[in-house]
């Protein structure tokens, strides 16, 4: 059961970085003079249509939307994050809802730019996690939004102290990926040692990756921790709520820069028994929002 919590329950998603707008996105939500908005039909519609998949392998407690696409601080590729709410599935019906995850996860809501995404949760979520929370099926406010406004300058200088050990492995590891490719164009028989060249870069890769999935893994563990502990009196008058403080908004810089992106693409090419030329193409790909 711990394979299937690690997989399902990492929702602490709120975007608190994306400057406010004016309303709350208007091609998710209706708006009815005197009345709180709600979601348009069509994307309810969708959703409980999804759940039905969840219900034909598991009793669904509760499901519910969270997260910065409730509040004024939305994206144009927000999420739509909804929790569903399941009674402990026997172990028999855990690929089966890894499969429902998978078929849904990232389809568009109708006439958005926003994916869907499902995180499924075996006990009652902590509403001091989101900045909203909105029953989908009964079209009800369980938590309206809350105004945020934050200086995202007073958390830079966090920021850059993470991300310089980031930024000099992920600068190491582009060059190696150049080095690695010319060696690769050359002819064994001109270069002496040319194998054992093109196995020392590949260890130098690996190296580099091992760097980055221990910071990815450090910020992800460290925002997690942010958010299961109490905060303290003082970080309670400095940031007010665990969303702001400095373990989150570093986490959703990282998110907006394209590094976690990066990093997430590396950490699935450490799984795999050796580095391929696959996985090279796949880590240039995924590193082009930074390197270009």
């Amino acid at each position: 059961m711990n394979i299937f919590n690690k997989y399902c329950n990492d929702i602490l998603n709120e975007s608190i970085i994306d400057l406010p707008r004016n309303s709350l996105d208007p091609t998710v939500f209706e708006f009815n003079d005197g009345l709180p908005p709600i979601m348009h039909p069509i994307i309810k519609v969708q959703i409980m249509n999804d759940i039905e998949k969840f219900r034909e392998v598991v009793p669904v407690v509760q499901y519910f939307a969270v997260g910065s696409i409730l509040t004024k601080n939305y994206s144009s590729h927000s999420d739509i994050d909804i929790n569903v709410q399941i009674k402990s599935p026997h172990d028999r019906i855990i690929e089966a809802i890894f499969d429902i995850l998978k078929q849904l996860n990232g389809n568009l809501a109708t006439g958005t730019t926003h994916p869907i995404n499902y995180f499924v949760i075996q006990k009652d979520y902590d509403l001091d996690k989101t900045n909203a929370a909105y029953d989908v099926a009964n079209e009800k406010w369980i938590k309206e939004p809350e105004e945020i406004d934050i200086n995202v300058q007073r958390y830079m200088d966090t920021f850059k102290s993470t991300i310089d050990g980031i930024d000099f492995s992920s600068s190491e590891l582009r060059r190696d990926i150049i080095d690695l490719e010319t060696l690769k164009e050359m002819d064994k028989e001109q270069v002496k040692d040319l194998e054992s060249l093109v196995k020392g870069k590949l260890n130098e890769i690996e190296t580099a990756i091992e760097s980055l999935v221990r910071s990815y893994k450090n910020v992800r563990t460290l925002r997690k921790h942010a958010f299961e502990v109490e905060m303290t009196p003082a970080e309670i008058r400095k940031y007010g709520r665990k969303n702001k403080l400095p373990e989150n908004v570093v986490y959703k810089l990282l998110e907006r820069y394209h590094y976690f992106e990066f990093m997430k693409t590396l950490k699935n090419v450490l799984s795999d028994d050796e580095i391929t030329s696959k996985d090279i193409k796949d880590i240039k790909q995924a590193g082009k929002n930074m390197w270009n």
